[in-house]
Parts: structure tokens; sequence; C-alpha cells
């Protein structure tokens, strides 16, 4: 996904390109029309939008050409294609994008703006710990205790769109940093409202790195680790949101979930929340390396568990294919695979006789110096 300037809220956004290129635009279009004066009017008749919102003379022409200000997108579009003037070129010419009035200005934009780790990063802060105040001003702001995860906020502004002010205030060890209201408008035009009940259709069809920075945040904000068992527990708002979270943890992540449930033990809310918890050292060591934290607390914590419990416990759905692909190797004793396993020949014997139900395994008796051993192989 790329948002090109073209792909901007016309009638919403303000350019300011670089002097020679402002100059040779204007120039280009007064020679072609004649005069300012006619430029005022083919601009006047043009139909746009513009032509109602902005009272556009000779006078207003004059000023656009000798004090290289900021102008609407939409003007500029329409005199790009006046003047036969491809718009790429015009892109790559921005040095300033602003919003409407007071709004805070981007330099040196960096456009055109594509979805990447850092783009999901945000909107994923934007959509847990963060919010946009529409409809009015679009105010972004993203609020933690967090010092990194501010910086990686503040940082992820910089490397998405280009330079612009970001404010932060602390109260009582609160951070918020806040940005334009543009980005803001932004984000809800492209990603949909940040209080949104689901994840971003355009970041859930995207390839995994882009769904792993989301979800990786979405834990850093919203998810816990358990001093006593290690599980992860993530709760939030919106049930249909977690339920996505988890399938893109099982499906895209290998990542067994417990199922959702319900909580409505708030002291602070009336509403009702859902979780889902992560468990057994199999699951998290896979969502240790395949999705991790930015929370360095949260993440020593996960680590601290996986250092202190020896032996990984396989879930059913795991356990069963990795027995099945060890006997495909060579035909195996319940002991033997037990002993790669690191497991129970009791828990290993239940999954084999699982298998042989399936019809996947068959067995025949091998005899031993006082009795008889059954031997496990793929069945042909």
């Amino acid at each position: 996904m790329e948002i090109n300037l073209w792909d901007l809220p016309q009638d919403k956004t303000y350019l300011k390109l670089n002097k020679h290129f402002h100059a040779l635009l204007f120039g280009k279009a007064i020679r072609k029309v004649g005069s300012q004066e006619n430029l005022a009017q083919i601009l006047c008749n043009s139909g746009n939008k513009f032509a109602n919102d902005i009272k556009i003379n000779q006078q207003y022409i004059s000023r656009l050409v000798n004090d290289y200000q900021c102008t609407r997108l939409d003007m500029i579009l329409f005199i790009a294609n006046l003047i036969d003037l491809p718009i790429i070129e015009l892109q790559k010419n921005v040095l300033v994008i602003k919003g409407v009035g007071t709004s805070k200005a981007i330099f040196n934009p960096k456009l055109p703006f594509k979805l990447d780790e850092n783009l999901s990063m945000l909107v994923s802060k934007l959509n847990c710990d963060g919010s946009v105040s529409e409809p009015y001003s679009f105010t972004a702001e993203y609020v933690n205790k967090n010092k990194r995860l501010i910086e990686d906020f503040k940082s992820s502004i910089n490397n998405i769109f280009g330079n612009t002010e970001i404010k932060c205030y602390t109260n009582d060890g609160i951070i918020r940093a806040r940005i334009t209201g543009y980005l803001g408008f932004l984000i809800t035009i492209f990603f949909g409202h940040t209080d949104a009940d689901r994840i971003p259709t355009e970041i859930s069809k995207s390839n995994l790195d882009i769904k792993r920075a989301f979800i990786r945040n979405v834990f850093d904000d919203e998810g816990c680790v358990s001093k006593d068992t290690g599980q992860i527990k993530l709760k939030m708002l919106h049930k249909e949101f977690i339920k996505d979270v988890k399938d893109i943890l099982e499906d895209d992540f290998g990542i067994k979930c417990s199922n959702i449930s319900e909580d409505r033990s708030s002291r602070y809310s009336n509403n009702t929340y859902y979780y889902f918890r992560i468990s057994n050292r199999f699951n998290l060591q896979r969502f240790r390396d395949e999705i991790g934290f930015s929370h360095l607390k949260k993440m020593r914590r996960l680590e601290h568990r996986l250092r202190n419990v020896k032996k990984i416990e396989y879930p059913k759905h795991v356990a069963q294919p990795l027995i099945y692909d060890i006997l495909k190797s060579s035909p195996m004793t319940t002991k033997e695979i037990a002993y790669i396993l690191n497991r129970g020949k009791r828990i290993v014997q239940s999954h084999l006789n699982e298998l042989k139900k399936k019809g996947l395994v068959c067995y025949e008796l091998i005899k031993r110096r006082y009795s008889y051993e059954f031997l496990w192989k793929v069945r042909v």
C-alpha cells in the first residue's frame, strides 16, 4: 500500500513546493494562458471545489507567485494538468505538507507514504494506548509511562512522514506525545477510526512483517506477562479485535492461544472486557521468537520464565505432527521417540495411539531379550 500526493485529501492539504519548481509551475501556467488575470478567471470557472472556497482574482495569483506560500493541493493539481505537467514530478518537488489553518507542517515529506513496519506500529499505537480526537481537530496522541515506547512512537512519525513537531507532556509519570491533527486525519482516512473494533483490513491482509509489527505493539500496550506462570494475557474491550489478534497469532505464526473469555471484574469500568492467554513453553518460546516485546520489562519477564522451564510442553496440535515427522525418517520405539522429545513415554504413547486411530502410523512387535516391544512406523 502506498499513499501518493494525489491520494491525499485535496481540499484539506496545502503544499509548499521547491522554490525553483514553484516558479516554473506558475510561470509556465501564466505564459500559457496569457496573464495572471486570465489564470485567475480559468481557476474561478473551473467548477472545482477550490473555486467556491477561495476568492481567486489577479491579486491572489500575484501573491501565490511572489510570496511563495503554501497552496491548496487541488488547485496545484489543476494547474499541473493545465500545463501537462506529470504529477509524479510534482510529488518529487514537495518541501512542505500541512493541513488546514494552524495545523503543524511536515517538512521534507517522504512521499509516497508506504505501509511498512513503522506505519503498522503507528496505527497499532493509535488503536491501543493512543487516540485521534475526531471529528473536529483530529489531534492524535499516544499515552504511555514507558519512555522507550514513546520514543518508538516519535521515531516512527519521522521515519514514515518526515520532520514534524511532536509535543510531549508529562504528568504523574504518564507521557503524552501529541502530533499534528493532519496526520491524525490521514490515519482515519486510510485505516479507519482508531477506536475501531477490528484490525484494519490493510494490516490484516499485509505481509508477515507488517502484521508482526502491529501485533507486537498490541502486546506492548495491552498485554501482560504473569510473574508466577509466565503466561501472556491480552485483554481488551472489543471482542472482534481480540479475535483478529488471536487469528493472526494462530494462523500466521503458529502460536496456539486459549479460547476467548469474558471479564467483568474491572473496578474502573462497567464494560465487559475480553481476553485470551498464551501458555506452555512451546507457545511462549514461539511468541518470543516470532513476535516479542519492545517493552523491556515484559520481555525480561518472558525470558526469565523460559530460562526456568526445563521441559518443552508440546501442544497436541504440534506434538502429533512432530512425532509423525520423526517416524517418517526412521521407525522407532516409544522410548526412542520420548528420548528425542524429552517427554515421558506415557505421553508419547498416547499421541501414537491417536495417530494409529487416524490411520497414519502402525507398529510391529520386535523381540527383546526378555520381552516384546512396539516398533512404530509410518503407514504406507
